[in-house]
């Protein structure tokens, strides 16, 4: 896999993150539980984009 390909799939990864979190239910529980959803899968991508 060359580093396109993992800039791509990195970002594909971020944009499922992001729909899941979409699809959560909504109240304050869920909130803080999207919160660490989005804040890991951001993470993720920035050490991918740090790496390479």
């Amino acid at each position: 896999m060359n580093t396109s390909e993992l800039k791509l799939r990195t970002f594909q990864f971020y944009l499922r993150v992001l729909n899941l979190i979409k699809a959560l239910p909504s109240g304050v529980g869920m909130f803080r539980l999207g919160d660490q959803v989005f804040g890991s899968g951001a993470n993720y991508r920035a050490a991918l984009k740090a790496k390479y």
